[in-house]
Order: C-alpha cells, then structure tokens, then sequence
C-alpha cells in the first residue's frame, strides 16, 4: 500500500502507556506531517478542541484513565461526525465491537500493536480525506483531458470502491469498483444504476428509501454515520457490508463521488463474538446467559398480555455413566445431537438453551401446562426409540415442566420446574412431571 497518501496528514495519538506513546509516536512522525499526543480520553478531547481545524485523524486506546475511548469519540462526534478514528486495543470483546460499529470507528487494532497493519489502517482511513483533496485541485485545472487523466490515476490509487454519479448514473469508477463488480468496462455494469445492487435489508440504506426521498444525495449525507450502512452483492454473489460516504464532486453538474469502505471483517467479529457470548460452544444452543436475557422479557410481555408462558427443564438420565464407560468424546457427541432431536419437537418461536452439563431448558410463549406436558412427552419419547452416536446408544431423559402464576418471579417458576424434574429422576426416571 501506498504510504505516501498520509505524508501530509496531522494525526492526533491518544494513548495512557508511556512505552506505546514513545514507539508509536516515533513511528508515526517518520509517516506523517504531525502527531498530536494525548495520555488520556479527556486530555485527548480537549486536545481536538484546540486543534480540530488541523487533525485529519484519530488514534486512539479505549481503556485509560479519567475518559475512556468510545466516550471521548462520542463527544467529538458531536463537533465532528466525520472525522476518522482508528481503535488500538488489547481487548476483544463483543460490547467494545458493537459500540465501535455503532460510533463508526474505521478501523481496529489489536495490542501489542503490529506496525503493519496499523500502516495498512492509517492509509485505509486517510484514502477518502486524500481523495476529496486531489480532486478538488484536479477540477482546478483547465484543461479536460489532463484533468481526466489525473482523475483516473487518483482513482485507481485508492483501497477504497469509488464512483462518481451524475443524475443518478456512474460516470465513472476506479479500479476497485471494476474488480468489486468483474466488470472490464460501465457498460457491462447493468443500468450503470449502483443502488439496484443495494441488498434490501432492515436498518441498511437501500433502493426502495433512496427512490422515496427527493434527493437521494441529501438522503444518505444527512444520515449519521451509524446508517451509512449498504451490504451490496456483486454478479459473483460475493457480500460484503460497506460504510457510504458521499461528497459534491461538481455541484454545476449535480455530481457526486461515492466512496465504499469495506467494513465485512468488522461486522462479521461483532457477529461472531456475538454468537459466541449468547450461544453454547458444544451445542450451538442458546447458553445460560442469553436464555435468562429473553426469559425476562417473555416474562414480562406475558404479564403485559396475560398469554400462558411454560418452561420444560430435562436432564439426560445416567449421563456421568456414558462419560465413563464411553468416554467424553462420545459424550460430547450425545450433548450435540440431542438439540437436533428438540428442535423437531418445538416450535421455531420456542427457546432452546443448555442449562448446563447434560441439563436442557426450553422456553415455550404462549404454552399452557397441558400443552408444556404434551410437548414434554413427545420429546421423551423420541429420545428413548433414538440410537445416539456411531455406538447406538439407547438412553432416556428425565423432565420437569411448569408455568407462569400471575405473582411469579423467573426464580420461583424455575425451580418449580426444578422441583419437578427432581420428581421424575427420584420417581424412576424417563418420566416427565408437573409442578404447578
């Protein structure tokens, strides 16, 4: 990548470890026009307060002392909602990830800090802000030609997908776009019309809410940047989510340049640390965790509505005997097939959750006892005529099923459920009982 496209920018570092300031700041300065440093959130505001008419962009730690990351970004994004911030972290977790999409961080980099792909952001980051620049002083030039061919070499410089759209149809496009679409020249790219590749989704912009505003441009440039968002396909069927931004090429022209920044891998780690911070490892069930999140709020909406609301709690019976005699592989292997047998037996509306070790819960809206029970019994049934794993095991299951009273708490209706299940394992097991 082309280190030369942030030789003339101004960056502002903020950062509270002493020996990342010092290496870092050495390194920037040999790259760029000036770094401003701070140690920490607030020391970083106020120093963009008194030099944000010369910082192009920011990096910045998130956990420091006195103001965090992710807050002074919201406070400079209240004085400026497009200026660039690039995250350095150690941490990698989900809530940081989501919040960094949500503030439109540009991009991330995991501490210790690998000077590569820290280059690689910065010039990532710096292409729009350039571009803008460049072809600015290209339309200052008289002569057409030589403003076409300096157009088409700052173009074809950027990382980013670039198109300039005059009355609703691309101009022209950089070499990007055309890799992007695997097309060799616009007139292969259909219409020449982008937003018909927009993929129709909630929350993201798309052809049907740029065709109902009366101007699309003013449409997506008054957005904040958090729905600046398109997932467009290309006549590859390859997806990716980009981040939109657009400027006033040449406003006697009603033309503008839209830039696509490729923010796929970010969304798809927010995704993916999702998944994992609300599911099970082994089952790919809900986990714990994530089943207590919508129980309350089923519990609420079922006082609201005043709807039936039951839950199943089932237990592999002589479980610790599998792992003994068998092995944890094969045990493991039980665990994993058994919510492929649940989920034939429930709704595509009810929760399934691993409870913990060889325990399963399920949450059934809507459901009162009888049909809890009914639905119990069904999957007890098809547990003990399944054969599980490449060993045909037979095994059995014991079950506990309960509904919501009118005064119950979470606790009280799952350890009725509890107290049932407790019933069936002391009862002789492979049964299902009632508490109510």
């Amino acid at each position: 990548m082309n280190k030369e496209i942030i030789k003339d920018l101004n960056f502002l570092f903020v950062e509270d470890e002493s020996s990342i300031q010092e290496f870092t700041v050495k390194f920037l300065q040999k790259l760029v026009n000036k770094v401003f440093l701070a140690s920490n959130g607030l020391e970083g505001y106020k120093t963009y307060l008194e030099h944000q008419n010369e910082i192009d962009i920011i990096i910045t730690d998130i956990h420091m002392p006195q103001m965090n990351g992710l807050d002074m970004l919201e406070k400079i994004r209240e004085i400026n909602k497009n200026i660039p911030f690039i995250i350095t972290t150690a941490y990698n977790e989900t809530n940081f990830l989501k919040k960094s999409v949500e503030l439109s961080v540009s991009s991330y980099v995991l501490k210790p800090i690998d000077l590569e792909q820290l280059i690689n952001s910065l010039i990532k980051t710096a292409e729009p802000i350039v571009l803008k620049r460049q072809l600015d002083e290209a339309h200052k030039i008289s002569n057409k030609n030589e403003e076409y061919k300096r157009l088409k070499s700052i173009f074809n410089s950027q990382e980013n997908i670039i198109a300039i759209i005059k009355d609703n149809q691309i101009i022209e496009a950089n070499k990007k776009f055309y890799d992007f679409f695997k097309i060799k020249k616009l007139e292969e790219f259909d219409n020449n019309h982008i937003f018909d590749y927009f993929i129709e989704e909630p929350g993201l912009i798309s052809k049907l809410n740029i065709q109902n505003s009366e101007c699309w441009a003013e449409f997506i440039k008054q957005l904040p940047e958090i729905d600046r968002i398109v997932k467009i396909k290309n006549n590859q069927n390859i997806l990716k989510t980009f981040t939109l931004n657009i400027e006033i090429y040449y406003e006697e022209e009603n033309s503008y340049i839209m830039t696509f920044t490729d923010v796929t891998s970010l969304k798809e780690k927010v995704n993916l640390l999702e998944y994992q911070a609300t599911h099970d490892a082994l089952t790919g069930t809900y986990n714990r965790n994530k089943f207590n999140e919508v129980f309350q709020k089923e519990i609420r909406r079922n006082k609201r509505y005043q709807h039936d609301l039951s839950i199943i709690i089932l237990d592999i019976d002589h479980f610790k005997t599998i792992n003994d005699n068998y092995g944890h592989q094969i045990g493991d292997e039980v665990l994993k097939a058994l919510p492929q047998i649940l989920r034939t037996c429930i709704r595509e509306h009810d929760i399934l959750a691993r409870w913990g070790g060889e325990e399963f819960m399920i949450l059934l809206p809507e459901t009162n006892i009888e049909n809890a029970f009914k639905v119990a019994e069904k999957i007890r049934v098809k547990i003990e005529n399944q054969k599980f794993t490449k060993r045909y095991l037979n095994l059995t299951s014991s079950f506990g099923v309960s509904s919501l009273k009118e005064d119950d708490t979470p606790e009280n209706l799952i350890h009725r459920a509890d107290n049932a299940l407790y019933k069936s394992k002391h009862s002789g097991r492979n049964l299902v009982s009632i508490i109510q």
